[in-house]
């Protein structure tokens, strides 16, 4: 990884989830050591606080695509932190558990188009 700066910011959400504790995750990938791992590759790592929980919420009539709108409520919102970070010198890198099945952590070059 180039040396320069990270932003990190989590989006804690479960809302795509078929069970509560996905929002977790971002705490837990930096309980684990994200931030320090990250630094050890050189950039300087900007911590920038969570988004606004989106908690999980039973949606039975939707089971293979539980509370879409407010998943994409979720996308949207990391997207937008993603813009306002990529205006600054810091280049974003979110902690997501936005979609059931994957929690995402990586650098990205740009936003993912919605």
């Amino acid at each position: 990884m180039p040396s320069g700066k990270v932003a990190v910011f989590g989006v804690p959400t479960a809302a795509g989830g078929r069970a509560s504790g996905l929002e977790r995750g971002p705490f837990a990938l930096r309980e684990a050591g994200l931030l320090r791992d990250l630094r050890a590759l050189g950039p300087r790592v900007v911590h920038l606080s969570d988004l606004s929980l989106f908690p999980y919420r039973d949606d039975p009539d939707h089971p293979h695509a539980r509370n879409a709108e407010v998943v994409e409520c979720a996308v949207r919102a990391g997207r937008e932190r993603w813009r306002g970070r990529a205006a600054s010198s810091a280049s974003p890198s979110g902690s997501s558990t936005s979609t059931p099945t994957r929690t995402s952590t990586h650098r990205t070059p740009r936003p993912p188009d919605i």
